[in-house]
């Protein structure tokens, strides 16, 4: 019976991994990220809303999303100084709440293909998100009843997954590789070493060091389509 299960929880976790993992980081790829709440209003149809997380309503990317998707009604938490989105006068919602909702639908896909409950999870964020976008997603996170082992930016995680599978190619040598990632919202562009190094417990093992990290957070396809 272990046996058995063994291969399906191993595909269990890629399915975590791919759902909860990447999610911030396919945010920024897919051509629109939204939330649809069940109203044929364009207001209820929340696009882009990741960029609003952890933001006081006088950050200028706030006024910035406000030019692009004016559809969208804003108005301040007075407590939090934050934005929320108002759908209706009964109805509202904060940035993080939306991506609460997002977290719990992803986690509730994996508990089905799983057939077991899911607590834990390692989300990836974008390199340049500063700490109260990153309390955010851990606010989210909380929301959707998620134990967040570990926030990783998504560069590094990219890094990661290409030194595993390329396990062979790495030696003595430093070898330099350049990751650059252009997507709907921003553009991050990373430059990363790979080199053995000997270690006391296990000897030759590979190791990465990120040498730099560089961009530009409206740069991206939307931003080409607006202009």
């Amino acid at each position: 019976t272990v046996r058995r299960q063994r291969p399906r929880r191993l595909l269990c976790w890629a399915l975590v991994a791919v759902l909860l993992a990447d999610l911030l980081a396919l945010s920024d790829t897919l051509a629109v990220m939204s939330v649809d709440l069940g109203s044929e209003s364009m207001k209820a149809t929340l696009r882009y809303f990741q960029h609003l997380l952890g933001k006081q309503a006088d950050n200028p990317h706030v006024a910035l999303y406000r030019s692009r998707f004016p559809e969208h009604e804003l108005i301040v938490d007075p407590q939090r100084q934050t934005v929320r989105f108002q759908i209706s006068p009964q109805l509202q919602f904060s940035p993080e709440e939306v991506l609460g909702m997002v977290l719990n639908y992803s986690r509730s896909l994996a508990e089905d293909f799983a057939e077991q409950p899911i607590k834990d999870a390692v989300i990836t964020v974008p390199a340049f998100f500063n700490q109260a976008e990153r309390r955010a997603v851990l606010q989210a996170a909380r929301m959707a009843g998620l134990k967040v082992l570990q926030l990783i930016n998504d560069n590094t995680a990219t890094a990661l997954s290409y030194g595993v599978f390329r396990r062979k190619d790495i030696n003595s040598t430093a070898q330099n590789v350049m990751f650059y990632d252009m997507g709907s919202g921003s553009t991050v562009c990373t430059i990363v070493t790979y080199q053995t190094v000997k270690t006391k417990e296990a000897g030759m093992q590979p190791q990465l060091q990120i040498r730099g990290v560089g961009f530009d957070r409206t740069l991206g396809g939307l931003e080409m389509e607006l202009r």
